[in-house]
């Protein structure tokens, strides 16, 4: 649409597009996809309607190359849905229904720890309830993994939640979010003082994502900034998603915290060019085509 509406109005929008989607699938097909050519498998865990989505979604992360053994079809529920909003300017308003993600029985719970088996790098996103999180983040931890959360929904999360993760990736509404403040565009000059308030919740590391601006990493050690691309930006659903997916990748076969930015940072700048969730994810060569980087990355 033009523009976002007002309460009560109506506005005439565009055609209505279907996408792949899910934070949880787009920053897998994100890993799998930037994965290739690496001795790195990616395996996804979620749930899926008994429903044509749900087919599709299913259809999907398999076309990337993802394992599916962690993919449950749940009876009798919708698979989850994802309303997206875009203006003129490629910004988007979202509205989740989660349906068959939010059904986790106690026997779904206790297979995770057998999934998460073998695991190096585990990324979680809260459109699952917490406790099947918190389980994973369980498992991981026994397994040595280093745990990736991406607090979207923003909501707000308990310490005792936050101390098992060992990176933590909110933009910057979810950053006011877990910090119980109004939402406002953090200054430049704030950010170090904003990531310190988050890492004193928990987390070993905070990676603060701010859009067209870049992206700034704190843990108790060191700081860095790192500016995103110059782009026109057609659709920014799924960027975020992108971004961690890019991260995960380049951090898990080693590259330091700074060229994973680069790497994540450049892969969501693509993204924004492009209409959609998962088709909008650019390849490997692009990446470092336009982020001039190290092809060991």
């Amino acid at each position: 649409m033009e523009r976002f509406p007002s309460p009560g109005e109506t506005l005439l929008g565009e055609p209505l597009q279907l996408f792949p989607g899910g934070k949880g699938a787009n920053q897998a097909v994100a890993a799998a996809m930037l994965a290739r050519g690496t001795n790195t498998e990616v395996c996804f865990i979620g749930n899926v309607g008994n429903d044509d989505a749900g087919t599709r979604l299913v259809k999907s992360l398999s076309d990337a190359g993802i394992r599916g053994d962690g993919i449950r079809t749940v009876p009798d529920l919708a698979t989850g849905t994802a309303m997206i909003w875009r203006d003129s300017r490629g910004n988007n308003c979202i509205v989740v229904s989660p349906a068959a993600n939010f059904y986790w029985s106690a026997e779904r719970l206790a297979s995770l720890e057998a999934l998460v088996h073998g695991a190096a790098l585990v990324l979680l996103q809260m459109e699952i309830p917490l406790e099947a999180n918190q389980r994973v983040l369980d498992a991981a931890r026994a397994e040595k993994a280093f745990c990736i959360v991406d607090p979207a929904p923003a909501r707000r999360l308990p310490e005792e939640f936050l101390r098992d993760v060992d990176l933590l990736t909110p933009n910057e509404v979810e950053a006011c979010t877990l910090l119980e403040e109004p939402f406002h565009i953090l200054e430049q000059d704030q950010l170090p003082a904003v990531a310190e308030a988050l890492l004193d919740m928990g987390p070993r590391a905070v990676l603060l994502k701010l859009g067209e601006r870049g992206s700034f990493y704190k843990d108790r050690n060191q700081e860095i900034f790192e500016s995103a691309h110059r782009v026109h930006a057609i659709d920014t659903t799924a960027a975020g998603d992108v971004f961690n997916g890019a991260f995960s990748v380049a951090f898990s076969i080693g590259s330091s915290i700074r060229e994973a930015m680069r790497f994540a940072s450049t892969a969501a700048a693509i993204s924004v060019t492009r209409a959609g969730a998962q088709s909008s994810i650019p390849t490997r060569s692009e990446i470092l085509s336009l982020g001039n980087l190290e092809s060991k990355v």
